[in-house]
């Protein structure tokens, strides 16, 4: 009974496209932030210890306590999502 030969493995190459790689990094510092990056930046602010930067670093991180969204109805109007109005006709 003759052995059946086996072609030898094809090996593939993944090809990655320049925008998945921007995609990929704008994943990457957005997980950055996520992880505690304002915690690193603090300390390697105060580590270097440079006037310019730290008054940089400080208006920067600065932001505003979120509030919710307070005019959600003229959002709403201003993308064009508000329902129809029903009519009445006689």
């Amino acid at each position: 009974m003759p052995l059946m030969s086996v072609p030898p493995p094809v090996k593939l190459e993944k090809t990655v496209s320049a925008r998945l790689m921007s995609v990929d990094a704008l994943r990457g510092f957005a997980m950055f932030w996520l992880i505690g990056g304002y915690g690193i930046l603090q300390a390697l602010v105060a580590w270097i210890n440079w006037p310019p930067l730290t008054a940089a670093a400080q208006r920067e991180m600065h932001h505003p306590v979120w509030s919710g969204f307070q005019q959600i109805r003229e959002m709403v109007r201003g993308a064009g999502l508000e329902p129809a109005t029903p009519t009445v006709s006689r």
